[in-house]
């Protein structure tokens, strides 16, 4: 495929990957950085930013132990050009929360007739959730319940899933009404579970990367009326689902405004032209983003120590308050009612069409 001249070359790099543990205390934020920035701009400012760095590369895990407070000069240098950068932040503990709401509340919820997805009721209803579970359930009660349905989804079979009924109905009997008011919407997804899903191909459903990068995607999509070439590091893991990416961001979708989780809609098609994989250490615009992910997963953990967090916060004063952030966290935005009546497709189904026809 001939590339554009014009197009916006995206450069991707992620941190706090650990695979399909969602549950690591020590790495419990995943973060994807993103910027437009092109190969000369970064390297410059890099260099700017770490005068001294003799490094092959730029890479967050030795300049964060080496030259900290460098990193508020970064945070200056970039201030410019805030506008072209995007992070995408994952709390993996809550998006947990948020598979167990996908898989054992969405389904029922649709074929009774509801746009479970439609304004973000979904996401709103998870957020309700944790917020309950956290004040009113039973100490230790909602990790208790995390891990046994992440044990299960990494292990998906007729006997753990027997397991994880057994836990779960356990569970359920110690709560108080106002628990038990939503953990019984889970109790019955798993007992019907596989009327729903296939437990063979179920473990799949646990890529958080592949759902960041769609999502920051769609994210650029709704700023900028440019195609895209994106370029990532090799060592990601995002493209073992290549086939499907390329499915999604095909330029052959048909034209249609897609709805999406938080109740707004993107122009399909995405207008990817064109994914590379690439060395980091042969492109500066890959090592900035590993700078600017690795920053982006400490941050957002609020449980690094004060010496790190006054560096942390300081780079937002310094400069990158006028990036670009969106998330997956708890948010205490809660549904007004039940979900509106089912339509026509929903999201789900819109985008098993975009897939069967590419």
């Amino acid at each position: 495929m001939l590339l554009k001249k014009n197009m916006k070359r995206l450069y991707f790099d992620e941190s706090g990957f650990t695979g399909y543990n969602h549950l690591d205390r020590e790495q419990p934020i995943f973060a994807l950085a993103s910027h437009d920035l092109n190969e000369e701009l970064a390297q410059s400012i890099m260099k700017r930013s770490f005068p001294n760095y003799k490094g092959e590369e730029y890479k967050f895990s030795s300049l964060w132990k080496s030259s900290k407070p460098q990193f508020l000069g970064l945070a200056k240098n970039l201030k410019p050009f805030t506008n072209g950068i995007r992070f995408w932040i994952i709390d993996k503990h809550f998006a947990v929360l948020v598979k167990m709401v996908d898989f054992l509340i969405e389904p029922a919820t649709t074929a009774s007739g509801y746009n479970f997805l439609a304004g973000g009721f979904g996401r709103k209803l998870a957020n309700q959730i944790y917020y309950n579970f956290q004040s009113n359930a039973t100490p230790g009660m909602l990790d208790e319940l995390l891990n046994q349905y992440q044990f299960f989804s990494r292990n998906p079979s007729k006997e753990t899933l027997a397991t994880f009924l057994t836990n779960i109905e356990h569970l359920y009997n110690k709560q108080s009404l106002a628990v038990k008011h939503h953990l019984a919407l889970m109790v019955e997804g798993v007992r019907n579970f596989e009327h729903f899903n296939n437990l063979d191909t179920f473990k799949s459903t646990n890529d958080l990367q592949f759902t960041a990068m769609l999502a920051m995607i769609v994210d650029w999509r709704k700023a900028t009326s440019e195609d895209f070439t994106v370029i990532h590091d090799a060592s990601s893991n995002f493209l073992r689902q290549r086939q499907l990416w390329d499915q999604i961001t095909s330029h052959d979708v048909i034209s249609q405004d897609f709805p999406l989780g938080d109740g707004s809609t993107v122009a399909y098609p995405l207008r990817v032209l064109n994914t590379k994989s690439v060395n980091s250490k042969d492109s500066y615009g890959v090592q900035l983003s590993d700078l600017l992910a690795g920053y982006a997963s400490k941050h957002f953990d609020l449980t690094r120590p004060k010496e790190e967090r006054e560096t942390l916060d300081g780079m937002v004063t310094a400069g990158l308050y006028g990036s670009n952030f969106n998330s997956i966290r708890p948010a205490k935005d809660f549904p007004s009612g039940a979900p509106s009546k089912l339509t026509g497709p929903d999201a789900v189904d819109l985008l098993i069409n975009i897939m069967k026809k590419n």
